[in-house]
């Protein structure tokens, strides 16, 4: 699933150059971690937290205090396996293309809310569910999904040194309709604007 992070680092660094990069474009580098569920046809799965690093590039817009972004989310994780639960491999990568606002809530502190839609593409393998004394009890056959999605989120971002920021918030990402997988969590980003 890493082969869309190169085309999205490219896609960014060559977003910056077209534009004005000196005012208007922002990079940022981020870590999301969070509650993890996977809704699946098979049955329930562990609710695991996860790590999903990230990229994002934003543009600012005309009108002050808004910018439209996109971003790209890798995510790897292993839901254990227990009698009720499938245990099973989780990769995949969405990316979003969405728009934030900023809340003034002092000169140093910028808060941002977001929104967007997201695509994405997650692979679920070795997938199976054991018996109470441990062993193996069913097999289930590896899935693939490429679900449309929703990403909310909320951030506040600390400035430090010049045109750096650091910033903490919250997020939601949702699968629309299917069988996918939702994460709900902190957000940590290190960027330049």
């Amino acid at each position: 699933m890493l082969y869309f992070l190169l085309p999205m680092l490219c896609l960014s660094l060559l977003f910056s150059h077209i534009v004005n990069a000196e005012s208007n474009f922002n990079f940022y580098v981020h870590a999301k971690s969070g509650l993890l569920t996977v809704v699946g046809p098979d049955g329930d799965t562990d609710s695991p937290l996860a790590v999903s690093p990230g990229i994002r590039s934003a543009y600012d817009l005309e009108s002050r205090g808004t910018r439209v972004y996109f971003s790209y989310d890798h995510l790897s994780a292993d839901l254990d396996a227990s009698t009720s639960n499938i245990g099973q491999e989780v990769s995949g990568s969405t990316m979003a293309f969405g728009y934030e606002k900023r809340i003034p809530l002092s000169r140093n502190m910028k808060f941002w809310l977001g929104g967007a839609l997201t695509y994405n593409q997650h692979e679920f393998t070795d997938r199976y569910t054991v018996d109470s004394d441990g062993f193996l009890a069913d097999l289930y056959n590896d899935r693939e999904e490429t679900p449309i999605g929703i990403s909310i989120h909320a951030d506040t971002y600390f400035p430090f040194g010049n045109d750096w920021v650091f910033g903490v918030g919250g997020f939601g990402d949702f699968a629309v309709g299917g069988d996918s997988v939702n994460l709900i969590g902190l957000r940590l980003s290190i960027g330049k604007e």
